[in-house]
């Protein structure tokens, strides 16, 4: 049991660097259009 949430913790902690990830790349490719649209 102990061994298995070792192993979980890494696999975690990947998900919420991606999904991290994911989610500034979607903003920074939303700001430079909503820039665009202003201008």
């Amino acid at each position: 049991m102990g061994v298995a949430k070792t192993d979980l913790v890494p696999m975690y902690a990947t998900i919420d660097a991606v999904n991290s990830f994911l989610l500034i790349l979607i903003l920074t490719k939303k700001a430079p259009e909503g820039a665009k649209v202003k201008n």
